[in-house]
């Protein structure tokens, strides 16, 4: 029994399309242009290849985020925290070595003298330096400066740190900063360090991106 012309393309097509399929992956597309039937194939190969570079894009980008959204992760690990910056001031602050500017309000020239640290208390953003030493009028006095972080706007400085911002004085008075002087500038290069990163993490105004 003969076969009709019409079963015999559909069975040409049928051979055409399983021979388009078998083409290696890289000289897809040059093979498929030189084989007839294969029109179908390249358009999808094309498509595929179009997804694929969407696709890598993509991915891409998302990488990015990831490692971006890691940052302050990495900053963790390393052992940098709020918490850490407030331990290392207690543990390099108290040993005698420090000090920190005192004017006393009471003094009509406003006299500056230093305080010796022997005591540092910190919660949160807060840091309350504690210290004694001799007034203007050469009486021995203990003195305290708190610093709220949140609200400092600027760290400066190596063995004498400028801290600029408010901060509060015994008295109850609000001074625009505190000067710490350290032994060296090496161990001043350090402390200034932690009083700006707790100035950074602490900012109020640093959700705002500016």
């Amino acid at each position: 029994m003969g076969t009709s012309p019409t079963s015999q393309r559909n069975r040409n097509e049928q051979i055409h399309q399983s021979d388009c399929s078998s083409f290696p992956v890289r000289p897809a597309r040059r093979a498929l242009r030189n084989s007839p039937g294969c029109s179908g194939h390249l358009a999808i190969l094309r498509r595929t290849g179009a997804a694929m570079k969407i696709a890598r894009s993509w991915i891409a980008g998302l990488a990015w985020m990831t490692a971006l959204a890691a940052a302050p992760v990495a900053s963790a690990q390393n052992g940098q925290t709020v918490a850490s910056a407030h331990e290392f001031l207690r543990m390099v602050l108290v040993r005698g070595t420090a000090e920190f500017n005192v004017v006393d309000n009471r003094n009509t020239n406003w006299t500056r003298s230093y305080a010796t640290i022997h005591r540092i208390e910190s919660i949160g953003c807060s840091t309350t330096i504690y210290g004694a030493g001799l007034g203007p009028d050469g009486v021995r006095r203990t003195y305290s400066r708190r610093i709220d972080w949140s609200r400092v706007s600027s760290v400066g400085g190596r063995r004498e740190i400028w801290v600029a911002g408010a901060v509060h004085a015994t008295d109850g008075a609000v001074l625009d900063g505190v000067t710490v002087s350290t032994e060296s500038d090496a161990i001043g290069v350090r402390i200034a360090a932690a009083m700006e990163f707790l100035r950074s993490n602490c900012d109020s105004t640093g959700g705002t991106g500016f």
